[in-house]
């Protein structure tokens, strides 16, 4: 297996190039810089892509035979840009899933478990209807379209719950990630805030978990999939911003302080499932309370280091 990792230098493509490449599997990310990434990528291969619409997919990709597509902007600045976001999300995805089908590559796709909407209640499988909130969710669904017309069999799309962990160098900004934000603040302050009152549910998932969940799901070369990576239980915000102060207060023997806006009368909590059903999925199983702590833990400490 030799895989090339596009948008290899972000959150997830950064653990997932350093793993591999610690488990003696051959990986390259691609990166708009030229020249060295950070420390953390000296030893891993870096293929130079200055715009991923107009480079000559076919000739980056020839020598691999495993594709993982991570690009995209974030949220937040893809809600702010529409265009923007369909450009790098929409447009991108269609040049490279057309490269894909021609060379004959494996190609996974790293969308959004944000497809399911905003406020999912109920169980949720990979064939439940997808009602996207925002552009964030609406142009990876749409990225997803794309790839499926142009891959055909060869491509799994990976449906992402919200990941929990330390990406592998301090430039990669995650700050705007919920947990990662708190687990800061409570490192550094000894406070936990919220902007609402934390009744919204969300699943959680240990980086960790993503990354052995990813090499497994390409060794097992799987096709026409969808597949959820997400922790079955969700759990509101609320509760995980407890959490966090539990683990902080074990961490360093101190209490923290939680501050949370009243819930409106008509708020109300949003228990979800969400599941993976997909025969891809045989043998997957995310989820490990005991990864997400461990990788909450390891923000905590690292924040309070360089407070």
């Amino acid at each position: 297996m030799k895989v090339l990792l596009v948008g290899g230098t972000g959150h997830i493509g950064g653990r997932l190039a350093r793993h591999l490449a610690e488990q003696s599997i051959d990986v390259a990310v691609t990166s708009r810089r030229a020249g060295p990434i950070d420390e953390w990528a000296r030893a891993i291969p870096v293929v130079s892509v200055a715009d991923i619409e107009a480079t000559k997919w076919e000739e980056v990709i020839s020598d691999y035979s495993h594709v993982v597509h991570l690009v995209s902007p974030r949220e937040k600045e893809c809600n702010d840009n529409h265009d923007l976001a369909r450009q790098v999300v929409e447009t991108g995805s269609a040049r490279l899933g057309q490269a894909v089908a021609l060379v004959g590559n494996r190609l996974v796709y790293l969308s959004t478990a944000q497809v399911y909407g905003p406020k999912p209640t109920g169980r949720l499988t990979e064939k439940s209807p997808p009602v996207p909130g925002n552009v964030y969710a609406a142009v990876h669904l749409a990225a997803e379209s794309v790839l499926r017309d142009t891959c055909g069999s060869a491509l799994t799309i990976v449906r992402l719950a919200n990941s929990v962990g330390l990406p592998v160098h301090p430039s990669i900004d995650t700050w705007q990630l919920l947990v990662h934000d708190l687990a800061r603040e409570v490192a550094q302050n000894g406070t936990l805030t919220l902007r609402s009152s934390g009744l919204q549910h969300r699943s959680f998932v240990a980086v960790s978990e993503v990354i052995d969940a990813l090499v497994q799901l390409m060794k097992s070369d799987a096709s026409l999939a969808t597949v959820n990576f997400a922790n079955h239980r969700s759990q509101s915000v609320l509760s995980m911003a407890k959490r966090i102060g539990r683990l902080h207060s074990k961490l360093t023997g101190s209490e923290s302080i939680l501050r949370a806006p009243d819930p409106s009368d008509d708020e109300v909590e949003n228990p979800f499932e969400l599941v993976n059903e997909s025969p891809a999925a045989t043998g997957l199983s995310l989820g490990d309370e005991a990864q997400i702590d461990s990788e909450i833990i390891r923000i905590m400490a690292e924040t309070a280091r360089t407070k």
